[in-house]
Order: C-alpha cells, then structure tokens, then sequence
C-alpha cells in the first residue's frame, strides 16, 4: 500500500519514465503506442508522481501541459492510479501543470466523465464538444473531387504551423515538429503557386490509425483530404499487417461545430463513437479561426 503521509511532489518525467507512463495509462483503461507516448512528452511537459507502492517504485499519477505562445495551452493525460485516486493526486498534478503556463493564456482541456468533477472544482467550464468518429478502412466511398491532395514534405512544417496558429490561436511549432517526424502519413491541398493551403496527418495508435488534426479552408477540402489520407493509411496498413493487427481503424475529434463536416464523413461510412466536453478556465470562448479546424491533434494536445 501507498504510505498515506507522503507529501506529493511531481518530478518532470523523461526518456526513462515512458514505460512507467504508458503503465499508468493501462492501469486506467487507456493504451499509448510507442508514437503516441513520444509525441506527448515532446510536445510539452508531463509532471508525475512516484511512489512506494507494495516495496516498489511506482507512477501513480501524472498530467501534461502544452503550451502554445502566451495566448493558449492544453491540458492533458490527467492520470491517477484506480487504486490511490480521491486522495488529491489529481487536483494537486493539473494545479502543478499550470503554473507553468502564463495567466493570461486560454487554458483548454478535453475532459472525462472522471475528471470533469476536478476540472470543475479548478475553474474549469464546458465550452464545445467534440465527436469522436471511426471508420473500418474495408469501406469505400465513391466520391467526386475536386482538390489534387499530395503527399505532406518535411519542408512544409512552417506552412503547416502558420495555418494551425491562424485555426488554434496559439503557437504550437514544438508539437508540431515532434507530429511531423513521428507521423506515420499525411497529406495536403496546395495552391496554384504550391503553398499548403490545407493538411492532415495521421499517426498510429495501439489498435487502429489516429487521424488528427485537419486543417482546410472549407468542408469539401476538409472531406478531401480526410479521404485522401485514408487512401494512403490502408496502404499503410497492408504493409503494417503483421506487427499492427489494428490496422483496419481509423478515429479522428471533430468539433462540435462541424456540423457539415460531421455529415460528410457519415455519409461515406464513419460512425460517431463518442462525444466529449471541451473545458477552459473560466468558460472563456478558445482562440483562433475555429472554423478552418476540422479535427483536433489529440485529446491531450488539443
């Protein structure tokens, strides 16, 4: 058992610690691949807790802060062990995550029905949702398209993070720089002069593909390039098959807003899963052109 009298301390975790992360996510229902894990403590900086549990070092708790400029940050992987939970481990991580971040920034998170009750207590409100949908890649969709969608290039990373900062309102060139070298696929719609006017990138997950974000300039684009990336991920999956037996699934968050996006994907076989509130200290509305953001990164990263 956990010796009760310890004060907690949270230490940044590193290389060493993404074992013991990826434990504590099993513990508490979720899974992280290796990429996934890599691009979380890339991204940003995740606290833990350690403790002496049955003789043994252990990770009982940690959180993760990204932020993004002065203006905006994300608040993620908010994870106590089932077993050491409701003795403030929760509420004491997030209120260590954010004093990292500056008092003036739009603090943003996407909460579960476990935490939401901490965030509340924190100051945290309900200001969107996003929906969670899924395909099986064994489908096809007969769809008409009007935009050429091309691979995405190492060198469009500046293209990439310029259209992500006018959509999300805040700086994330570190996230996405750790995104586009672990990223498994992605894909663009570029003008005429070949500038990206458009993306989406897909990652691998421990049981299907992680389609996020999607950055376009309109529903069609967004479709476009969703289907496109889809098209290269089964691809991918193929000669993925015996190491990745998850291959034939692919999820992506869509905001609320997105009604005619939403739609769209129905339309050519993607399933809503699930539905998830998005908070922020206070209630404030988040920052950015919302509109142009089709698909979130991640949970954690917003």
């Amino acid at each position: 058992m956990i010796d009760r009298r310890q004060e907690f301390t949270f230490s940044k975790l590193g290389e060493n610690d993404r074992r013991d992360l990826q434990q504590l996510a099993e513990r508490v229902g979720w899974h992280f691949a290796d990429e996934q894990v890599a691009l979380l403590m890339a991204a940003g900086t995740v606290y833990g807790h350690h403790a002496a549990v049955d003789g043994r070092r252990e990770l009982i708790g940690a959180a993760a802060i990204y932020p993004y400029g002065r203006n905006l940050a994300s608040l993620g992987i908010v994870m106590v062990s089932p077993e050491h939970q409701r003795q403030g481990i929760g509420n004491a991580v997030v209120r260590r995550c954010l004093a990292d971040v500056d008092p003036q920034a739009h603090v943003m998170l996407i909460a579960t029905p476990q935490g939401r009750p901490v965030y509340e207590s924190l100051g945290f409100r309900i200001v969107e949702q996003v929906h969670r949908y899924e395909l099986d890649l064994a489908c096809t969709a007969d769809r008409r398209r009007s935009h050429v969608v091309t691979p995405l290039r190492q060198d469009d990373i500046a293209a990439v993070v310029a259209l992500d900062e006018s959509a999300s309102g805040g700086r994330r060139h570190v996230a996405y720089q750790a995104l586009v070298q672990i990223a498994r696929a992605g894909v663009a719609v570029r003008d005429d002069r070949g500038h990206v006017c458009g993306f989406a990138i897909a990652l691998r997950g421990t049981d299907r593909w992680l389609i996020g974000p999607v950055i376009a300039d309109s529903v069609n684009m967004a479709v476009e390039l969703v289907l496109g990336l889809v098209e290269r991920l089964r691809i991918e999956s193929i000669v993925d098959e015996r190491e990745f037996a998850g291959g034939g699934t692919v999820r992506l968050d869509v905001p609320r807003q997105q009604v005619e996006f939403q739609a769209s994907l129905q339309a050519v076989g993607f399933q809503q899963t699930r539905q998830s509130p998005v908070m922020s200290v206070g209630g404030e509305p988040l920052p950015g052109d919302r509109d142009r953001m089709f698909a979130i990164i991640d949970p954690a990263l917003g």
